[in-house]
């Protein structure tokens, strides 16, 4: 049995990226692995990922690529 536990409500942006993958016929592990992904990158931005424009998202990696690390 392979189903997914919700710990807390869902954000209105991760139900719509569950139901685009589910429209598009994402396999279970495919959405598990997204869904962990952008948990990831949010972590990583420090933000929702709603919370951030191309531009920013753009100088952040730039500046990791750089070596340039973060303040906190």
């Amino acid at each position: 049995m392979n189903e997914f536990i919700q710990i807390g409500p869902i954000s209105p942006l991760r139900q719509r990226l569950i139901d685009d993958m589910s429209i598009r016929r994402f396999g279970r592990e495919t959405q598990r692995n997204n869904l962990r992904d952008v948990a990831r990158f949010a972590t990583w931005l420090q933000r929702s990922p709603h919370a951030t424009t191309a531009e920013n998202t753009r100088f952040q990696f730039e500046q990791h690529e750089a070596g340039i690390r973060r303040r906190k």
